[in-house]
């Protein structure tokens, strides 16, 4: 089953623009559905950079490529009509994100597609980072999708410590992540612990009854750990079978909470593994591990 957690908007302080991250991303679609590269592109800091994945030019985009970028996803289809999903913004790190159903033309076919929409502002309203995920777009590489279920090939990369494996994906401000225990209690991924536990930035996910559980935590000491006030998953799934539990889940890189780690692309992190055979709930690990990834 799929979970989905939606952050409230918060107040802006007087330092910061008029308009909030949520509203500008919204701005971003009347050109969208126009097919209006040049506003598009027009509102992009000089140093932008852009993340595509699942339309015709798939992974980073800086200069000239965010203008190729679009016209090549132009170019296959037609954009008609749009309807939010759910949508939440970050005023601390001037993020907004969108889930939305979006309906195309492609030649004489119309379609119904998924949109993941994820972008970041500079003090001045430029676009400065974006992550656009197209799910449905034929005869283009699928991105991964927080199912519960990992395909061969869904995520580029993966590591293994204390028999469970940790699947990823990062854009620009996304980080899509798979979590695979052979066990049917909880298994847990934590970025960048200071030592043993603390001061990671845990994401904790079981299924029980078919129902996922997936939650954000933090590391409070060497071995203890807190549930976050505010949850900075975006979407997570997960299911249980003969094999074990799989978690699925999509995160920003940087969330502005003091108790997260900030994420950089480009960049290597210690990762904590661990996972409970039976257990769905917080109990002491029946294994744990170490390991190292690094961002794209």
């Amino acid at each position: 089953m799929r979970a989905l957690v939606l952050f409230s908007a918060m107040v802006l302080g007087a330092a910061s623009f008029a308009a909030g991250p949520l509203e500008m991303l919204r701005g971003r679609w009347e050109p969208f559905l126009a097919g209006d590269i040049e506003s598009l592109v027009s509102s992009y800091a000089p140093s932008a950079e852009a993340f595509l994945l699942g339309t015709p030019f798939q992974g980073f985009a800086k200069r000239e490529d965010l203008r190729a970028s679009w016209e090549a996803l132009f170019g296959t289809l037609k954009p008609t009509d749009l309807s939010v999903i759910s949508e939440l913004e970050i005023p601390e790190t001037r993020t907004a994100f969108a889930e939305l159903k979006l309906k195309a033309e492609s030649g004489d076919e119309e379609m119904e597609l998924r949109l993941l929409w994820a972008v970041a502002f500079d003090e001045g309203s430029a676009v400065v980072a974006e992550d656009l995920i197209v799910y449905g777009l034929p005869e283009v590489k699928q991105p991964p999708l927080a199912d519960g279920a990992v395909g061969e090939g869904e995520y580029p990369h993966a590591v293994e410590a204390a028999g469970v494996t940790f699947r990823w994906l990062n854009g620009t401000l996304l980080l899509f992540g798979a979590l695979e225990s052979p066990g049917k209690g909880w298994v847990a991924v934590g970025f960048d612990p200071d030592y043993a536990m603390k001061g990671a930035n845990i994401i904790f996910g079981w299924v029980k009854d078919g129902e996922a559980h997936v939650e954000d935590h933090y590391g409070s000491g060497a071995t203890s750990h807190r549930r976050d006030k505010v949850s900075h998953i975006l979407i997570a799934a997960g299911k249980e079978g003969r094999e074990g539990t799989t978690i699925e889940f999509v995160i920003p890189l940087v969330t502005g909470d003091p108790r997260d780690k900030d994420l950089e692309r480009g960049k290597s992190y210690p990762i904590i593994l661990a996972y409970h055979k039976s257990y769905d709930g917080m109990r002491r690990h029946t294994a744990r591990g170490k390991v190292e990834i690094k961002l794209d």
